[in-house]
């Protein structure tokens, strides 16, 4: 769909997948993505439901544009802009909620400044849009 980010996080039988309009302002949008998330978590907690496992890592993948940007389970380097295997995890005390919280914004932050670039793209007009977003980011 288009002007639509999709967050899809969790780990081994439970994922959630959230959606957010990418009109909106940049800040808006990640807060908006990161309020659903932690509200989603908190309720389901209360709630004694079977959520992920919080000391497993999360799989994160995110969409722009039904364009897949960022996947930590890819195995095909090719068809996305970015891949990691980072270690995010949620740890249920008020530090470990707010490391989670920050880890995840400057996710989404990330996601946000590589919308920009398509994945079918070639490699040189690919290499040129990120060279000018790493501009605008050292710039701030």
């Amino acid at each position: 769909m288009k002007n639509q980010t999709i967050l899809t996080i969790g780990n081994t039988d439970t994922y959630l997948t959230l959606a957010i309009n990418t009109n909106k302002n940049k800040t808006q949008a990640r807060k908006e993505l990161i309020t659903k998330f932690v509200a989603w978590y908190d309720t389901m907690r209360f709630c004694n439901a079977k959520t992920f496992k919080a000391n497993k890592p999360l799989d994160v993948k995110f969409e722009v544009n039904s364009a897949v940007i960022f996947d930590s389970q890819a195995e095909k380097t090719r068809e996305l802009i970015a891949k990691g295997a980072g270690k995010l995890m949620i740890q249920n005390t008020p530090i470990g909620r707010s490391r989670f919280e920050a880890r995840l914004d400057a996710l989404v932050s990330l996601v946000q400044m590589f919308s920009d670039i398509e994945a079918t793209k070639d490699e040189e007009t690919r290499n040129a849009v990120v060279d000018a977003i790493r501009q605008e980011y050292y710039a701030n």
